[in-house]
């Protein structure tokens, strides 16, 4: 089952061949080889996933994902640009495509006061990873970019927020993860970037529906602008392999 540990077990899903870590405790350090750093800090701020979120890792074929990306701490546009390089130099996770970056008025609680305006984008990616796994790795890039997740912090302004909008056509629900995130259908800001890149995209259950149907009937009514072209957020050297839309240098 998931919480099995042994060495080089393995587990059929269907058509396919799922891969488990060997044993990692829930406070111990684990061991991300698919991350730059070879250290996780395990202060508050940041602990790995708890050993039954944690398995399993791997699947022998990549799904495509979409990430929504936003910032309204410290230089906002930078965090996200780093945040989506970092994406891509995850070990068996590529980034496909990314959206312009939006600028939009922060979702908070009444009593939580007026905070900074967000920018957004939107990541498509296309991994290996399994939905916690991937997840792991998000958290773990806030983390590196100054994100602090303590109590109580979820109206809170944040330096950098990462969240798992689709995982391909799974529908999930744990402790720590539901896939599609279940406030997509009320969020224009992160509706907007994705139809920018995928107007049909269906999102799976419990919505059914393509990106272009949710966007027009979404209630969202809040301000959002484009603030930065996709087209001029990288230049072509930033990545390994070139985009088609990013500007070329002449």
């Amino acid at each position: 089952g998931q919480g099995s540990n042994r060495p080089g077990k393995q587990a059929s899903v269907g058509a396919k061949s799922i891969h488990y870590w060997k044993g990692v405790g829930p406070h111990r350090v684990s061991p991300l080889s698919f991350l730059d750093s070879s250290v996780i800090n395990t202060s508050l701020s940041f602990r790995p996933l708890p050993a039954p979120y944690r398995f399993p890792v791997m699947s022998e074929s990549s799904t495509d994902v979409a990430i929504a990306l936003g910032s309204n701490l410290g230089d906002r546009l930078e965090n996200i640009r780093t945040a989506i390089k970092a994406l891509d130099r995850l070990r068996n996770v590529s980034v496909i495509d990314f959206s312009s970056i939006y600028e939009s008025e922060a979702h908070t609680l009444e009593s939580s006061g007026p905070q900074p305006l967000y920018l957004n984008a939107l990541v498509l990616v296309t991994t290996f990873l399994s939905p916690q796994t991937l997840l792991e790795a998000c958290l773990k890039i806030e983390y590196d970019n100054g994100r602090e997740r303590v109590q109580n912090s979820t109206w809170k302004a944040r330096s950098l927020d990462l969240d798992i909008i689709v995982f391909g056509n799974e529908t999930l629900v744990s402790g720590t993860l539901k896939i599609p995130h279940p406030h997509l259908a009320q969020r224009r800001f992160v509706l907007q970037p994705l139809f920018e890149l995928r107007p049909e995209f269906h999102i799976p259950a419990p919505f059914d529906a393509t990106v272009q149907y949710l966007l027009a009937n979404c209630t969202d009514t809040g301000s959002l602008t484009t603030c930065v072209s996709r087209s001029s957020l990288f230049s072509a050297d930033e990545f390994a392999r070139p985009f088609p839309f990013i500007e070329q240098k002449r």
